[in-house]
Parts: C-alpha cells; sequence; structure tokens
C-alpha cells in the first residue's frame, strides 16, 4: 500500500507531467493576465446607469403633518466611466440629499393646505457636488416630490382599563392604578 502511493507520487513528478503541468500553468498565467487587461479597457469607457441616490427630509412645519409618503430615493440616471460605476456598486456609499421642505413651501401654503410638488430638479446642482467631476447627471426620477400636509391636532384621552379579575379568599382586593392616566393623542 505504502509502495503503490509512493510510485504514484513518483509518477506525477516525472519530467513529462512536469512540463505538461508548466504549461497549464503558463496558459492560466496569460490568461488571467488577458482578463484583467480586458477589465481594465472595459471600465475604461462610459456607460449609462442609474444609481438610488438616498433622501432625507427635515424642518417639516410645526402644526402640520405630512400625509403622503415621501420617496426615500431618487433615481439618477448617469453618464459615467467604469471605474466610477464599479467604485459606486462595490461600496462608495452616497451621503444622503438634505431637503429642507419649508424653505420650498410658499408662503399661503400654510392657509390653503393643497398639494405642493417641488421639482427634483432644483436638487441637480447639490447632487453634482457630491458626485465625481467625470459624471454627468441625465435624468432625475421621480421629477416631482408631491407634499400634502393636514393641520396637526391634539386631544388629552384618559386611560380606562377593561380589566376583570378574581382573587382567592386569602388575598385582598385593592384598586388597580393606571400609569399614566392621561395621554396626549396628536
Amino acid at each position: 500500500m505504502k509502495s503503490d502511493l509512493l510510485r504514484q507520487f513518483r509518477n506525477l513528478l516525472k519530467e513529462e507531467n512536469v512540463r505538461l503541468n508548466k504549461k497549464f500553468l503558463i496558459f492560466f498565467f496569460f490568461l488571467f493576465l488577458s482578463s484583467i487587461i480586458w477589465l481594465l479597457n472595459a471600465l475604461d469607457k462610459n456607460y449609462i446607469t442609474e444609481i438610488n441616490y438616498p433622501v432625507s427630509y427635515y424642518n417639516f412645519p410645526a402644526n402640520l403633518v405630512q400625509t403622503i409618503d415621501l420617496p426615500d430615493k431618487l433615481t439618477i440616471r448617469v453618464d459615467a466611466s467604469g471605474y466610477f460605476l464599479l467604485k459606486q456598486k462595490v461600496g462608495n456609499a452616497l451621503y444622503p440629499l438634505q431637503i429642507n421642505i419649508s424653505k420650498y413651501l410658499p408662503d399661503d401654503y400654510y392657509n390653503k393646505l393643497s398639494i405642493f410638488s417641488i421639482k427634483t430638479s432644483l436638487f441637480r446642482d447639490a447632487i453634482d457636488n457630491q458626485l465625481a467631476d467625470q459624471v454627468k447627471i441625465i435624468d432625475i426620477n421621480p421629477e416631482l416630490i408631491n407634499l400634502l400636509f393636514s393641520k396637526k391636532t391634539s386631544k388629552i384621552l384618559k386611560i380606562t382599563p377593561n380589566i376583570s379579575y378574581g382573587l382567592k379568599r386569602q388575598y385582598i382586593k385593592k384598586n388597580i392604578v393606571v400609569s399614566p392616566s392621561k395621554i396626549i393623542v396628536s
């Protein structure tokens, strides 16, 4: 048994097999090298693709409540080099675009309370500043961010639990205390 294993190992190290293994190693080395060169050449070209750009909103009017869900991402169609797109896909996170809602609301909006729209093209410069210089923004979707507010109202509600319970003979029955006894609902 030991001699069979030793014989097989010696056969692998014969001069003919080593030459064959060298040829395979040389072939795979140049295949790998040509693949790397092809990848670098492909990444050097420009491509048109879509990037999801995060958005966050702040400074909502104090006496109003937003009733329509706002988009948390803008889909931006860009023309960029493959290097930038690869870096973007692999893990270069974008900082969210900060949108000050009160800045874009007209003064008479607080009285009307109707649907108001903000054009996303207004944010093109802010997005362009964060992206690399070689990136060209083609389009931003959605084109409009719709805002619909309702007046905020508050009411104080007393909490009254609906509990029924029974005790065994030796236990003393005491009043149940609810904490907090009142809450404010907006």
